[in-house]
């Protein structure tokens, strides 16, 4: 009688490293993965370092191809600069997409999959081997700050001293602000009319020469008052109609500034509105109060935000202001 035997359990084959991955005659070691893992740590900050400066490369050469139309005056302006930054782009771009980068946004990505331990997000990152001691280490980008002020409404209080300008004062208003100013003011119409012709809405074009031309559309209260209802900003030498827009970024930022001004404070006399247009008269030169720079670093362009400050030893002055600049 034969005894039974027993059937062969097989046994399994250790999984070896996939052949292009095994050199002859070399062995890999933990050294190895060590030196792979701080390549593609170093590769990864280089990176984000690369993006970051980015921040500082002018908005608009962020958009699209098609929408750089409306700033073409300010890129002939400054075509090697420009050129420079595109380039910077084009760099980080390639850097972004190749095969060595991608490699290791998988590794990074599959490691916080796999433990998260120690990830902390938003933490700011303190580079000690590379910041000589007793010195602040470089910090994370600040979160972009809009311009808010703590009053809703950005005119200064309206003391009543003086009356709203009213429909039939505005000619006479225009002769002596002229004779008594050196801006000018004047009602812009598509054909001739007289004074005893005006009703609303009227359009005032007032100028600062070199610097900017203003077109306000006035209406009126029901006591015949006078109130801002827009205002369009353009260059000192733009052949423009007030319906349409500037070609130029600074007074396109200005433009909805003063719009922002406008619908704060619906009822704002026109007298307030003409103190706001005359401080700009040093638009291109003043700096901003807040950082001390007279072109932001955020959208380069200077300071188009006004805020009041009130003076004891005066009535109060306009305070100049980027728009991305907090108050405080």
């Amino acid at each position: 009688m034969e005894t039974p035997t027993t059937p062969a359990i097989a046994t399994p084959t250790p999984a070896l490293p996939p052949a292009e991955d095994v050199v002859p005659g070399q062995t890999h070691t933990a050294e190895d993965d060590v030196a792979s893992l701080e390549a593609k740590i170093k590769l990864l900050t280089n990176l984000h370092k690369s993006v970051n400066d980015l921040r500082q490369v002018p908005g608009h050469l962020l958009r699209p191809q098609s929408a750089l139309s409306s700033v073409l005056p300010i890129l002939q302006s400054e075509q090697m600069r420009l050129h420079e930054e595109f380039e910077k782009i084009k760099s980080v771009s390639e850097k972004l997409r190749s095969a060595e980068t991608q490699d290791a946004l998988t590794f990074a990505k599959n490691s916080e999959s796999k433990d998260r331990t120690g990830i902390v997000h938003n933490r700011r990152r303190r580079e000690q081997s590379t910041t000589p001691s007793g010195a602040p280490s470089p910090e994370s980008p600040q979160p972009y700050v809009s311009f808010q002020p703590v009053n809703p409404s950005l005119f200064p209080a309206w003391d009543g001293s003086t009356l709203p300008l009213k429909l039939v004062e505005l000619p006479a208003y225009i002769k002596d602000y002229n004779r008594t100013h050196q801006f000018r003011l004047h009602i812009w119409s598509y054909r001739r009319r007289s004074e005893s012709d005006l009703a609303p809405p009227i359009i005032v074009r007032f100028t600062i020469r070199d610097v900017l031309s203003v077109y306000v559309t006035l209406d009126t209260t029901p006591d015949g008052s006078l109130i801002t209802e827009s205002a369009t900003v353009f260059g000192p030498r733009e052949k423009k109609p007030p319906h349409s827009q500037s070609d130029y970024l600074v007074y396109q930022a200005l433009s909805q500034q003063l719009l922002k001004m406008v619908h704060s404070q619906p009822l704002v006399p026109f007298q307030q509105v003409m103190s706001l247009l005359e401080s700009y008269a040093n638009l291109f030169v003043q700096r901003c109060s807040a950082c001390q720079r007279v072109v932001s670093l955020e959208g380069h362009v200077p300071p188009v935000a006004r805020i009041w400050v009130p003076d004891p030893a005066e009535e109060g002055r306009w305070d100049a202001r980027h728009a991305t600049c907090p108050r405080h």
